[in-house]
């Protein structure tokens, strides 16, 4: 579980890919051609994206059907465009971590997300559950961390 004020290095990301792919496949993963080249794509990836992003949304892009390191940086490029970190860090948090009343709120923040000409109290809304998830995330997750 990602640290409070939690910068992941290349490895770590890699070290993420690897048992989430293993998770998901129940066969560990073949670096092709090698585990130099996944590093290299996934600094790369690094210097293009917010790399706390880039390790929240390996469990995702497994999830969506991505097995190669190449495939990330296009889901990741997507969803980073679509959805936003702050987003993604909610998602993370919440399907790892959260119980019933998270998992509902965060089903409401994405219905209220989904709105394409929210009004003002709509809007409202969806910043108060984004606040009250944020806590929920700095002191419930990172206070054991």
């Amino acid at each position: 579980m990602p640290r409070k004020n939690f910068v992941p290095t290349p490895n770590e990301i890699y070290q993420h890919w690897r048992s989430e792919y293993k998770k998901a496949h129940e066969t560990p993963y073949q670096p092709f051609p090698s585990v130099k080249r996944d590093k290299f794509l996934f600094t790369q990836a690094m210097k293009m994206h917010n790399s706390y992003a880039c390790f929240l949304i390996i469990p995702f892009a497994i999830a969506g059907g991505v097995n190669s390191i190449n495939g990330i940086f296009g889901y990741a490029e997507n969803m980073l465009e679509e959805k936003g970190e702050e987003f993604i860090k909610l998602r993370f948090f919440v399907e790892q971590h959260g119980e019933t009343y998270e998992r509902q709120l965060f089903d409401e923040y994405v219905d209220t997300k989904s709105i394409w000409f929210p009004k003002k109290d709509e809007l409202v809304r969806m910043e108060e559950i984004e606040a009250e998830l944020n806590e929920w995330i700095r002191d419930e997750i990172f206070r054991n961390a």
